[in-house]
C-alpha cells in the first residue's frame, strides 16, 4: 500500500503525468468519435475539447483521482502498470469530470 507521501510523490511524476496525458487524448479521441446517442455525449464532447486544448491541466487532474482511486497498491505497481489498465482507468473517471461543473 502506498503511503499517502508516496502518493504526493506521484502526482509529480512526470513519466506516470505523460502516460496519464497520453490516455486522455486516446480517450478524447474516442469520445469525438463515439455516436451522439452515448450517455451524456455533449458533456463528454466538452471534457474531450479540454483535452485538446490544455492537456497537461486535465492529465493532473485526472492522476489525482487515478492515485486516490488505487491507494491501495504499491508504488511500483502504480508506476508500472500497462498502458491498457492505465487506459481502463482513465476510460473509466471521463464520466466523472465531464458531468461535474
Amino acid at each position: 500500500m502506498a503511503e499517502y507521501a508516496d502518493l504526493e510523490k506521484l502526482r509529480h511524476d512526470a513519466d506516470l503525468l505523460g502516460r496519464v496525458v497520453a490516455a486522455c487524448g486516446v480517450s478524447a479521441e474516442a469520445i469525438r468519435n463515439e455516436s451522439d446517442q452515448t450517455e451524456f455525449h455533449t458533456a463528454r464532447l466538452r471534457w474531450a475539447a479540454s483535452v485538446f486544448r490544455k492537456p497537461e491541466s486535465v492529465g493532473r487532474e485526472m492522476l489525482g483521482v487515478l492515485l486516490s482511486a488505487n491507494k491501495d497498491a504499491t508504488v511500483d505497481a502504480i508506476k508500472t502498470s500497462t498502458d491498457a489498465v492505465l487506459q481502463t482507468a482513465v476510460d473509466g473517471a471521463v464520466n466523472f469530470f465531464a458531468t461535474r461543473p
